[in-house]
């Protein structure tokens, strides 16, 4: 089975531009014991994944693994030198795979590596990053010179390609919801990268008419507040559903017997709450490419918007 690793250059004073490198290694051979050796000899060869900008086009090599068990395969500590450079150079396994290379989670933490793996790649990784925020953030609110722009209190929610992943609320949609994919005050993309929401919906519920009587009534925020609950009560969003505890682990939300404000108060909006909930439906319907122009809900699919980084 192929695993990626990072190796460290042990001599790199001795071979001009060594650095780091992320290797993907498959066996070559099987194990075998040499005359000299107490311990199977395990050769691989190494496929280069991500080479620093200074080098050459990608290109294998063969790496010889000196005294590394035949059970432990590639194992962190083992030693190996590379037959590439003029001189023999060694190297040093930095990170191995607790878990096997089959773990999604691996991947993403190695694709990550990669894609940050010197300091030029993590400034372009942290620009292609705010390029797809800014323009998502951009999409969910509109250009603030244009009449189409959401302005004021919204409630919005969040999908994944499964399902509904979460439902917030705010009075200033022109900062929250441009902040929404930063995640710098908000906490969602910073455990669902914005990169894979499928699906986002905004309402701007103040525009409908079950709103303008409750309005001169109660507060805005109460009224979010309420419609918040009550469609969190009835979808019940994955994200909405639990809260964590200072023990790290998490609670599960017991929206029925809950005594907040927006739960109180959500009795109270019934009608505009079976409104929202009728918009919701349908923007929940749409699909990309579809041809409407609601007047009180916006649709947006992040993934359609985000810019692939260039092949290393």
């Amino acid at each position: 089975m192929a695993e990626v690793v990072e190796v460290q250059p042990l001599d790199a004073d001795r071979c001009e531009g060594l650095r780091p490198v992320v290797l993907e290694i498959r066996p070559a051979q099987r194990p075998a014991l040499r005359p000299d050796e107490e311990q199977p000899v395990r050769t691989l060869l190494g496929v280069l994944v991500k080479w620093p900008a200074t080098r050459a086009a990608p290109f294998a090599f063969g790496l010889l693994a000196a005294r590394a068990p035949a059970s432990a395969g590639a194992a962190a500590g083992s030693a190996y030198r590379a037959r590439k450079c003029p001189t023999t150079r060694s190297a040093h396994i930095i990170e191995d795979d607790p878990v096997g290379s089959s773990s999604a989670f691996v991947e993403w933490q190695r694709a990550l590596h990669v894609l940050t793996s010197d300091e030029a790649a993590a400034r372009e990784w942290r620009r292609l990053r705010y390029r797809f925020a800014h323009r998502l953030g951009e999409a969910l609110v509109g250009s603030a010179d244009s009449e189409q722009e959401v302005k004021g209190p919204v409630l919005y929610g969040v999908w994944l390609h499964w399902g509904l992943l979460y439902i917030g609320q705010t009075l200033e949609a022109q900062r929250r919801l441009r902040d929404l994919p930063i995640g710098e005050s908000h906490h969602l993309a910073t455990t669902f990268p914005p990169e894979i929401w499928h699906r986002v919906v905004v309402i701007e519920w103040s525009k409908l008419p079950e709103a303008t009587a409750l309005i001169a009534e109660f507060s805005l925020d109460l009224i979010g507040l309420a419609l918040e609950h009550g469609m969190q009560v009835r979808l019940r969003p994955l994200v909405n559903s639990e809260r964590r505890t200072s023990a790290g682990g998490w609670r599960l939300v017991d929206w029925e017997r809950s005594q907040s404000r927006g739960a109180r108060a959500a009795v109270q909006i019934d009608m505009l709450l079976g409104a929202v909930q009728n918009l919701w439906d349908e923007a929940a319907k749409q699909r990309p490419g579809s041809i409407v122009s609601p007047v009180a809900y916006r649709v947006i699919f992040p993934e359609r918007l985000v810019d692939r980084p260039a092949a290393p």
